[in-house]
Formats: C-alpha cells, sequence, structure tokens
C-alpha cells in the first residue's frame, strides 16, 4: 500500500492497530516518532493500569471494614468464600469477549435484524447461566467450601450464600 502511495503521490497512514493511528512524514526522524508513539501507548497502558488498581481496592475495602468490625477467622472465611466467585466472576467476560466481534460484524454491515437476534440470545443465555449458577452456589454451597477448603472453611458457606449475590450481579 505504502509502494503504491508513493508511486502516485498519494499521502498513507500507518496503522497500528488500536484507537491511535499514527502518521509519519518521510522528513521525521523515525526514532523520535518510535518514541513518541511507544510513551502514549505506555501511557494509555498506565491509566489502566491506575484505573484497575482503584478499582481492586474498592472490591477489597469490605474485607478491611470486616476486620476492623470482627475477628479474623471471619475476615478468612468471607476471604475464602470471595476467592470462590472470584474464580466464577470472569466466565460471563469470556462469554461477552466471544460474543462481541459477532455484534460488531453484523453492526458494521448494518444488518439490524441480525445483530438484534444475536444480542437478545446473548442476553438470555448470560441471565440463565447467571441464574442457574447463582442458584447452583446457594444450593451447593457447603458441598463447595468443604470439597475446596475442607471441613475448616465450613464456616464460610453463609459468606458464600451471602456472596452469591454478587455473582449473580455480574452476570
Amino acid at each position: 500500500m505504502v509502494a503504491a502511495a508513493a508511486a502516485t503521490r498519494v499521502a498513507g497512514r500507518l496503522e497500528l492497530g488500536g484507537k491511535g493511528p499514527a502518521s509519519l512524514c518521510a522528513d521525521f526522524p523515525p526514532r523520535l516518532a518510535a518514541e513518541r508513539m511507544l510513551f502514549a501507548k505506555l501511557r494509555h497502558a498506565g491509566l489502566i493500569l491506575a484505573a484497575r488498581l482503584v478499582l481492586n481496592a474498592y472490591d477489597r475495602s469490605d474485607g478491611l471494614m470486616l476486620k476492623t468490625f470482627s475477628d479474623s477467622a471471619s475476615v478468612g472465611y468471607y476471604g475464602f468464600a470471595y476467592r470462590l466467585i472470584d474464580i466464577a466472576a470472569p466466565l460471563s467476560f469470556i462469554f461477552v469477549n466471544s460474543v462481541y466481534p459477532l455484534l460488531s460484524a453484523h453492526h458494521a454491515k448494518g444488518e439490524t435484524a441480525e445483530f438484534d437476534r444475536l444480542y437478545q440470545r446473548a442476553h438470555d443465555f448470560l441471565s440463565l447461566a447467571g441464574v442457574s449458577i447463582s442458584t447452583g452456589v446457594i444450593l451447593f454451597a457447603p458441598h463447595i467450601v468443604t470439597l475446596i477448603g475442607g471441613n475448616d472453611y465450613a464456616a464460610a458457606v453463609t459468606s458464600l450464600e451471602m456472596g452469591d449475590d454478587m455473582l449473580g450481579r455480574r452476570f
């Protein structure tokens, strides 16, 4: 593409992916251009990292408050139950990431009916999966805790059942 553009003296654009295209001029130093593009990408990654750290701190603030108002054993049981919920939570994100390219393709082609149909089916699936997993966790919480943590963590069953509401809302 660049060779064809050079032959006809048409300006070309180098797409590096993502939302930050870069235009390179012939008289601009390549090293400086690379440094500036890298800086922009790293700055964006840094902002995402900072946002993730703030969200993690917010997610864990309940454990800190629990530690302030109760004994360390209760905090341990709560932490154990929360970790089990953390294991299942990414399932909805994995599903959404697999459906998103299909939705994007239908949207780009203007296939509104196909887009609506797929969106509705994905929503129905996630709703059914969320309710099913949430119900299963509540029904089998004692068995799940015993299987993974042993009888020493039997007190975590209540925390898992209560925290299961968070899992259902994530779906």
